[in-house]
């Protein structure tokens, strides 16, 4: 089946859903990136911890603590790493 076609059946299946069962069909997907980015990205782990409870499930109640991403914010680290590899390259 062509993406385009993929696309529409998703949109037919989605777009009459109530609320509460959009969301719970859009979680779980997002669940997957979120869950990959915490346990693959120190940068997102400490972002995204708020979400994760003791046994690994993600508590979607607290996805308004989840911080903003800034640019700053993502050049601290960048920023960080670099000081730290000229120091130790005696630069």
């Amino acid at each position: 089946m062509s993406a385009l076609k993929q696309f529409v059946r998703v949109l037919d299946k989605t777009q009459w859903m109530p609320a509460d069962e959009l969301a719970a069909y859009q979680r779980k997907p997002l669940g997957k990136i979120l869950r990959h980015a915490y346990e693959t990205v120190p940068f997102y782990r400490d972002r995204l911890a708020v979400l994760f409870s003791m046994d690994g499930s993600i508590d979607w109640d607290r996805w308004a603590e989840v911080p903003f991403i800034t640019r700053n914010g993502m050049l601290s680290p960048v920023k960080f790493e670099r000081q730290r590899k000229m120091r130790s390259e005696g630069v």
